[in-house]
């Protein structure tokens, strides 16, 4: 009996230790089978995935260029800040980093919580909690190690001259982007190139070490205006007050050079203080440069051009006897006035006294075809070409668009418009 037992026995343990050489292989062929899909067959991909774990690409706004008059005082300029932001998806608890972060960096607590319950919602991956923040601030965040916390450098616009020349200038939108005035229109100028910046981090998310990304950030370029400092804050404060003693709502006053076509000056009232950020889209109507935005009549001004178009397509000259009559004259039942009875003058004359009579009269020398190609040749119904945003082109009709007696009203400046 007892050599059956061990007869059946030992086949038995014999089988059992080719099942467990079996396994042991089969699984050993499974764990070289997974190492080699690991380290050979998706090798690239779990490296790169590493490496996105292992760094961080950061954007580095670059510096804005300044604004600069004509004497290289600063209208605008940009200093470096820290901005504070936060990686919503990866805050743990939102009550905690709401109520730790809302007091470091002095904001109200449900309105930080409510950013970045809003950003999670939306899978938002980053938000700048604190644009603009202090010294202290910096510190306090980051005494804290988060690693869903990042600070950024950045740079804050500042306006030294604050209401100098605003309306001008424009002001910046909450992305560092011109959202007006020359700040808008010169925005490529200014803005400069950004740089992306990769952070090396450890497991914990500290950062360590950083490299510039395709190179460092590029600063803007500084555009020097031909404002005159001087002339701008004499022009703005003479237009308030003139506007302020009329009760007239809004105005705006240009100084040229003379020889060279250079704007010296360019005011523009109401006016406001462009370090104060719009708050409500509404805001920008009261921000409009009304030099070049809303045009007016030019009125008396237009009677050069009407001298000018005579005496190149007429034969009349400055000393040319023009009838002007008493103080009215009734054109297609419209009435136009002077202020006195000048009888008759001297085309010169005209000009120096600023006969409206005599001025129509001379138009209807011209005719309608001559008078509108002059005004066309000065600039009339086309946009100066400031690059300013909002430039208006004025008004000034086509001649398939004139009445009768539209000849009597463009030679005086009316029935027309300009900035």
């Amino acid at each position: 009996m007892d050599s059956n037992v061990e007869t059946t026995a030992e086949p038995q343990s014999h089988k059992r230790l080719i099942i467990v050489t079996w396994c042991s292989l089969v699984w050993g062929l499974i764990i070289f089978g997974r190492l080699v899909q690991l380290q050979v067959v998706e090798h690239d991909n779990l490296a790169q995935r590493a490496k996105a774990q292992q760094t961080k690409e950061v954007s580095v706004a670059a510096m804005r260029g300044q604004l600069l008059t004509r004497g290289l005082g600063k209208l605008a300029m940009s200093v470096p800040v820290d901005s504070i932001h936060v990686s919503p998806l990866r805050i743990p608890d939102v009550d905690f980093a709401t109520s730790l972060l809302s007091t470091a960096l002095d904001l109200d607590p449900q309105d930080v919580e409510r950013r970045i319950m809003a950003a999670r919602r939306d899978g938002r991956g980053d938000l700048r909690l604190k644009e603009h923040a202090t010294l202290e601030q910096v510190d306090r965040v980051r005494s804290f190690r988060l690693d869903y916390v990042s600070i950024r450098g950045t740079g804050r616009r500042i306006y030294p001259k604050q209401t100098l020349a605003a309306n001008l200038l424009g002001s910046l939108n909450g992305d560092g982007e011109g959202e007006g005035g020359l700040e808008l229109s010169l925005n490529e100028d200014l803005a400069g190139l950004d740089a992306k910046v990769l952070v090396e981090r450890d497991s914990r998310s500290r950062g360590y070490g950083r490299r510039y990304k395709g190179g460092a950030p590029t600063a803007g370029a500084n555009v020097r205006l031909t404002i005159d400092e001087g002339i701008q804050f004499t022009a703005e404060n003479a237009l308030r007050e003139a506007l302020v003693e009329g009760k007239i709502p809004f105005g705006s006053l240009v100084v040229l050079h003379v020889k060279t076509g250079e704007i010296l000056a360019m005011a523009s009232f109401p006016t406001f203080d462009p370090n104060v950020r719009v708050a409500e889209k509404g805001e920008m109507a009261s921000r409009v440069n009304h030099a070049v935005s809303v045009p007016f009549e030019p009125g008396s001004v237009c009677k050069v051009v009407t001298m000018t178009a005579a005496l190149e397509t007429t034969n009349l000259r400055p000393e040319t006897p023009i009838a002007c009559g008493g103080t009215v004259m009734r054109i297609l039942g419209r009435d136009i006035h002077d202020e006195h009875a000048y009888g008759v003058l001297p085309m010169e004359m005209v000009l120096a006294k600023s006969s409206n009579l005599g001025s129509v009269n001379i138009g209807m020398r011209v005719g309608k075809e001559n008078l509108y190609d002059y005004m066309r040749r000065f600039g009339f119904g086309s946009a100066v070409g400031l690059g300013v945003p909002g430039e208006s082109a004025g008004v000034l009709y086509p001649l398939r668009k004139w009445q009768p007696d539209s000849i009597a009203s463009v030679a005086i400046g009316h029935e027309m418009m300009t900035t």
